[in-house]
């Protein structure tokens, strides 16, 4: 979901600031730490002091009472249930990997008990574990700009995507914000025991995007950025204004901002063969953009009704999903760093030949489990992660055949 863009505040409470947990400033790196119940925010290279304004303080008080809320549910409830997948650290993005019962989960946030930033979850066995990375080969050619493997234990990571080659075949792109601003690109295997990720190269992100959501596109990769850097607090995303863009890549041209991209809060990103377009989510106004590569055809724009939406990936019979959040943008980005955010969740089944939406349900918020911001769907049932939390949650039945 949300990537604020102010400087990191350190602090030894809890953090009072209006940034949302997803915020990887290019100038320091985010560590969150936990000592006898208090959390803090550090700057690896400044502590960045900013004038509070009366808005500030409204995000402030948000962010507040919305960490302390959920550090209460959580106490309340830490037991894993069966509607649970216990196992995972704040997960913002997860790929069901084809028809399996196996899907890979980030991590948005360094943990030091981890060796990578991936978990594996058997949707079969409701079971989660870490995923270890082979990053022992240098850089395939096409990534020749990529400084090389970095250490998987400092990946943070962000949005996902997985181009297949074969049913057991793929590569996986990773946005991270840990030690560098990239994507992390992996070849994927399947086998009877899950998943196995091998490093294959990595491209730097410019510094002007503010990377959320990652997608394939013949040549190259696709990026959201979730705002701008002008846009002090996202002020234009908090008003449901323009505020963010879609990146382009291939290595012959690198990087480029795609035109008529400006949306507000550029989330969820996923390109489509059948069209070839790329579906883009509008967090801050609740809508989905469906944006041609073809030259000359026209963009449209859909509402989604009552959601946020967030990540967005297509499933095997080519229909798109999407989770998001419900309620006021200043709430869900004043969830602050507490482990659960309290606030509802959404899916929507989207038809893209119909272009419009086919099934979608709500889910409210529980004391170990809100906002989610990617779905799973896996034997009639809806999954949902998210960026706060330790676990996926079981939203709700699907009634499609």
């Amino acid at each position: 979901m949300a990537r604020a863009i102010a400087g990191c505040i350190s602090t030894q409470h809890v953090s009072m600031t209006s940034m949302h947990p997803r915020s990887y400033p290019h100038e320091c790196s985010y560590q969150r730490r936990i000592n006898g119940g208090r959390v803090s925010m550090q700057c690896n290279h400044r502590t960045v002091a900013k004038k509070r304004s009366s808005s500030r303080y409204l995000g402030q008080s948000i962010a507040f009472g919305l960490a302390l809320l959920a550090t209460q549910w959580a106490s309340a409830a830490t037991p894993c249930t069966d509607a649970q997948i216990c196992g995972l650290g704040n997960s913002e993005d997860a790929v069901r990997l084809g028809t399996t019962q196996w899907a890979i989960a980030t991590r948005l946030e360094p943990d030091p008990a981890m060796t990578s930033g991936f978990y594996l979850i058997d949707l079969q066995a409701r079971r989660a574990s870490e995923l270890v990375t082979d990053d022992s080969r240098p850089a395939d050619a096409r990534f020749k700009a990529c400084p090389g493997p970095m250490d998987p234990k400092k990946l943070v990571t962000h949005g996902l995507d997985v181009h297949w080659l074969s049913p057991a075949h793929g590569e996986l792109y990773a946005v991270n914000h840990g030690g560098r601003e990239s994507i992390e690109v992996y070849d994927l295997r399947l086998g009877d025991d899950g998943a196995h990720l091998q490093w294959i190269g990595c491209v730097v992100i410019p510094a002007d995007t503010l990377t959320n959501a990652v997608a394939f596109v013949p040549g190259g990769m696709a990026v959201t950025s979730f705002g701008q850097r002008d846009d002090k607090d996202l002020a234009k995303l908090r008003k449901g204004e323009p505020s963010g863009f879609v990146a382009m890549w291939s290595p012959e041209k690198g990087w480029h901002h795609l035109p008529n991209t400006q949306f507000a809060g550029n989330n969820g990103i996923a390109w489509n063969a059948g069209d070839n377009s790329l579906y883009v989510n509008g967090w801050g106004d609740g809508t989905l953009h469906i944006v041609p590569l073809r030259p000359g055809a026209a963009a449209s724009t859909i509402k989604l009704a009552g959601i946020h939406p967030d990540n967005a990936h297509f499933l095997p019979d080519g229909k798109l999903l999407i989770a998001g959040q419900m309620g006021k943008p200043d709430v869900i980005m004043g969830c602050g760093l507490g482990p659960v955010c309290p606030m509802d969740s959404n899916v929507v089944l989207f038809d893209v030949h119909a272009r419009k939406v086919i099934e979608q349900i709500s889910a409210k918020a529980t004391p170990t489990f809100g906002a989610a911001s990617t779905a799973i769907l896996f034997d009639h049932q809806y999954w949902g992660t998210s960026f706060g939390g330790d676990r996926a949650e079981r939203l709700g039945a699907s009634h499609q055949p």
